[in-house]
């Protein structure tokens, strides 16, 4: 069975459009249908918003504070728009909206080896490549000298559903 005809069909059945990429911790080899089609990040942003914050705290060289450690997990685990709001004015400016956040998520792109992706001031509506988010997901994973490995794994706990239908 070939899994790029198999996804074509579903795509022209549901009349939809797949962006798929896949990496094999074992072999590491990656598997990418269609990875170069943009898609909005929307929610999924909230993973290297919350990167930006382990960053930054890394580089005062601490740990996140309870604060931040709630924010990140009302962001992650309940997709909690005000704390990705108030997580992302943290990094930049007052409004949460700001060329200031941008930069310093653009910062986090740049040290993931995120080639597609990039924030233009706000967070969410920008688009992303299937391929970037693998890298983000893989810096979390395999975690990342410039994020503390305490902080990286309260990050990936915080990943695991709630509910299996999130």
């Amino acid at each position: 069975v070939d899994i790029n005809q198999t996804l074509d069909q579903l795509e022209a059945d549901y009349g939809i459009a797949l962006s798929l990429a896949v990496y094999n911790h074992t072999t590491g080899k990656l598997f990418l249908h269609k990875g170069d089609q943009w898609a909005y990040e929307a929610s999924i942003v909230k993973v290297p918003i919350s990167l930006t914050l382990l960053r930054l705290a890394a580089f005062e060289e601490r740990e996140l504070t309870d604060d931040e450690k709630a924010l990140v997990e009302a962001s992650i685990t309940y997709s909690d728009n005000n704390a990705t709001i108030e997580s992302y004015r943290r990094f930049g400016s007052d409004d949460g909206q700001s060329e200031a956040s941008a930069e310093s998520l653009n910062k986090t792109y740049e040290l993931l080896g995120v080639t597609e992706t990039r924030s233009t001031g706000t967070w969410g509506d920008n688009q992303t490549w299937a391929e970037d988010q693998v890298r983000i997901m893989r810096a979390i994973v395999d975690t990342v000298e410039w994020v503390n490995a305490t902080d990286a794994q309260f990050l990936l706990e915080k990943m695991v559903p709630l509910d299996w239908s999130q």
